[in-house]
């Protein structure tokens, strides 16, 4: 099934850099991931983050630290 959803994107500018910014000869730097043990709630009996509370932490941790991808393991 095919489904019109009408939405119209504004990301042109993206769409012409994405070639030049992320090309299969671009240097990858890949940062492994256990969800699990890269942080936890210790105030709520150190149990895990689920994907929306560590997505904004995340990004900006591999982001800071120069990591072009991440690899999330089981």
């Amino acid at each position: 099934m095919v489904w019109d959803l009408g939405f119209e994107w504004h990301d042109a500018d993206w769409m012409r850099r994405r070639a030049h910014a992320n090309a299969l000869g671009s240097p990858w730097s890949i940062y492994e991931l256990h969800l699990g043990s890269w942080r936890r709630m210790p105030e709520q009996a150190n149990r895990f983050l689920n994907y929306r509370e560590l997505a904004h932490a995340l990004g900006e941790y591999v982001t800071a630290l120069g990591f072009t991808h991440v690899e999330l393991l089981r």
